[in-house]
């Protein structure tokens, strides 16, 4: 399938590329609810948490896990695969709908220190995960930039933490797709603390952080973005 898509994209056939890709999407999420049963039939033994955090974690909300963690076998628990399921549940526990946010502090493009606390506190802000080199990332940022434009004089904030490594690569994509609000970045990728404090295993993501400082909805994207934002500003 990838080589038939290589193929596609070079010949120009956009909408047989976008076929595949479609056939592509419907291969991984069967292969992930295989695994998923998978690791349900094994809850007694290691091959389930095992399973569970080389395939499954991205994949994976709180309560899915915690489901999965719950129902291993008491001598399982002891190993170390699911000593790892338990490190992310617990992740992913602090980072749930009305827990409150996590404070960090990292540089900006020029190198000027921005903490995210002094962020909060007036109006809704959306802690947004992404990286130049991440297509579905790009294709999500014309979408925070129409929204930021039309929210922002009533308080909407947009606040960019970048996965990349490469800062030349990041400061360009922020000026091809006309990102005007703060951005900062440790350019260590996946290893970004940021990003595994906030439980990150897959990009683009984001956290959705009210006026209070707790966290209301997490990876909105495309439209259910835009319907929570209208549900939130047209109370104001």
């Amino acid at each position: 399938m990838y080589d038939d898509y290589k193929t596609a994209k070079q010949e120009g056939k956009d909408e047989r590329a976008a076929e595949i890709e479609e056939e592509y999407q419907a291969v991984s999420e069967n292969k992930i609810e295989y695994i998923k049963q998978f690791v349900k039939d094994r809850t007694n033994s290691v091959l389930s948490p095992y399973v569970t955090s080389r395939y499954l974690f991205p994949y994976l909300k709180f309560q899915e896990l915690d489901s999965t963690y719950k129902s291993l076998d008491s001598l399982v628990k002891k190993s170390k695969y699911a000593k790892k399921v338990k490190e992310r549940r617990d992740v992913l526990k602090r980072v749930q709908v009305g827990k409150p946010f996590i404070d960090f502090t990292l540089p900006n493009p020029d190198g000027e220190s921005l903490t995210f606390s002094d962020y909060i506190g007036d109006g809704y802000v959306l802690l947004d995960f992404w990286a130049s080199w991440c297509k579905p990332c790009r294709r999500e940022n014309p979408n925070l930039v129409e929204n930021y434009k039309k929210y922002k004089d009533q308080g909407f904030k947009i606040f960019g933490v970048s996965l990349d490594q490469k800062k030349e690569a990041w400061t360009k994509a922020i000026e091809e797709d006309n990102l005007s609000w703060p951005q900062v970045s440790d350019l260590k990728g996946w290893n970004s603390d940021v990003s595994q404090k906030y439980g990150v295993m897959s990009i683009p993501s984001n956290v959705l952080i009210n006026e209070e400082g707790k966290i209301v909805a997490r990876n909105l994207r495309g439209e259910e973005l835009n319907e929570k934002l209208k549900e939130i500003y047209a109370k104001e």
